[in-house]
């Protein structure tokens, strides 16, 4: 549960994952890597995050430029649909997106949120109980995919996962197209073993001093 008002930290290992995305949109929270939890206890004092965030530009520009590579694609389409004038549509009134793996400021991103918002959709930056669609961007790594069912299968409104493909799509035919003709396509990635250590009583202790007034 990512709220701004109560969590300062999300401690992720890499910059991928519904959770990840969900607290990228909110520009108050830090996320950081487990070693910075370390490093405080080390040092018996909080450090600067600054060479422990997730998703920094020395960090992830293999997943950007993935990302990219992805959307590109849907460009030219996301242009063509654009041009179609439907001033009173209402196509997606009853739509409440959330958007997961587009990077931050990306033309697609920002198309993609213009066309929605011409068919009268709300979307969401932040994971709440109102969403009923996630759009998940072609081209991922499957654990995305493993996130996403995990999000369903927890979520109330059990939310319809799709590629964005599905809007531009139902844009031009101006109805809603069936949304199991449109999975998001993933691509698999081999998964590291990671070794953990259990913290000893006297680290758990500096810890609990540390991060007082840190919710993560």
């Amino acid at each position: 549960n990512l709220d701004s008002s109560v969590n300062t930290h999300l401690i992720a290992r890499l910059p991928e994952g519904l959770k990840y995305e969900a607290a990228a949109s909110i520009p108050s929270l830090r996320i950081v890597r487990p070693t910075w939890l370390d490093a405080c206890a080390s040092k018996k004092k909080w450090i600067s995050t600054k060479d422990f965030l997730v998703g920094a530009p020395n960090d992830s520009t293999t997943q950007v430029v993935k990302e990219n590579i992805a959307q590109e694609p849907l460009l030219p389409e996301l242009d063509k649909q654009l041009m179609v004038d439907r001033p009173d549509s209402q196509l997606f009134l009853d739509c409440q997106v959330f958007l997961v793996g587009f990077h931050e400021q990306s033309e697609v991103k920002v198309k993609l949120s213009r066309l929605l918002r011409r068919g009268m959709a709300t979307i969401h930056w932040n994971l709440n109980d109102d969403i009923t669609h996630v759009i998940i961007v072609d081209g991922l790594e499957d654990q995305v995919r493993d996130a996403a069912r995990l999000l369903v299968e927890q979520h109330p409104n059990f939310p319809s996962i799709v590629s964005p493909r599905w809007i531009t799509a139902s844009w031009e035919k101006n109805k809603l197209e069936n949304l199991a003709q449109f999975p998001p396509t993933y691509v698999r990635k081999a998964v590291k073993a990671v070794e953990t250590t259990k913290p000893s009583a006297t680290q758990n202790e500096v810890s609990k001093v540390l991060f007082r007034g840190s919710l993560f």
